[in-house]
């Protein structure tokens, strides 16, 4: 008997991540320009770029490849709540996550993902965290080391084990074994619209040059067919002159001739 394949599950720490909320509707061409010139990146040939979209908003994140694990699933760190949220429909949910520098805001509407906002780790306070009761029904923090929250707190290390074990419908999947593909990515598509006009710029004279070199051939060999008419036109005349003196010579010899026709008959 077989056994199971063992699906290989892991995550993208918010430190390894980009993300950008666009509104919609947008293509994917937009996607990618909006998300570079957004972030202010310019080689999207060093980033992998995933998205996924509900009914306002498009939601990117971005990871260099070299981040990427070689596994089953990569879950971006903000995307794994959704498992813990699920039982919460339509409630407005938190999760901070709590960083050296900085705190990252998770905000979910049910157990579906709506947002990331960063603030200064130096900046978090009772008021704010007052501030936070009154408008999320439900939040935990992650990593709250210094125990600055006064919410529920979970160990990144023990937590997002249990919530990947959970979580089964990935929207944006960052493992390795998905193909890399840089014909997406902006850069290779500027570098292809650029490369197209640089051969357009080459084809262009080339084109001329044929062009050119056609018509020289084309003006030399009607000239050499006129000069030809010429010649034949010079030898028809040459000819019929040659022609009109044998007529004449004829004319006088026949004269002559009936003269003397004339002058034995007499």
């Amino acid at each position: 008997m077989m056994s199971k394949k063992i699906i290989k599950k892991d995550f993208l720490t918010y430190e390894k991540l980009l993300y950008v909320k666009l509104a919609n509707p947008i293509s994917e061409d937009e996607i990618l320009k909006k998300s570079f010139e957004e972030l202010g990146l310019k080689d999207d040939f060093s980033y992998e770029l995933k998205y996924f979209q509900d009914k306002s908003f498009t939601h990117v994140f971005l990871c260099k490849y070299e981040d990427i694990l070689d596994v089953d699933y990569v879950i971006p760190e903000p995307l794994l709540f959704k498992v813990y949220f699920r039982n919460d429909t339509n409630s407005e949910n938190l999760a901070l996550l709590f960083k050296k520098k900085y705190i990252v805001l998770v905000e979910y509407l049910g157990c579906e993902f709506q947002n990331c906002k960063v603030m200064p780790l130096n900046t978090y306070s009772k008021i704010y965290d007052e501030k936070l009761k009154n408008t999320y029904k439900n939040i935990i923090s992650i990593d709250d080391t210094q125990n600055l929250s006064s919410f529920d707190k979970f160990n990144s290390n023990t937590f997002y084990q249990k919530l990947l074990k959970k979580y089964d419908r990935v929207k944006i999947n960052f493992a390795n074994k998905a193909k890399i593909n840089h014909l997406k990515s902006f850069s290779f598509k500027i570098l292809l619209a650029f490369t197209c006009g640089i051969l357009l710029a080459l084809v262009y004279p080339l084109y001329l040059y044929t062009q050119k070199s056609f018509y020289e051939k084309e003006k030399i060999k009607y000239e050499n067919l006129i000069k030809n008419q010429d010649d034949i036109l010079e030898q028809a005349k040459i000819n019929q002159k040659q022609n009109q003196e044998v007529e004449k010579l004829q004319e006088k010899n026949e004269q002559k001739i009936d003269l003397l026709q004339k002058f034995y008959a007499n």
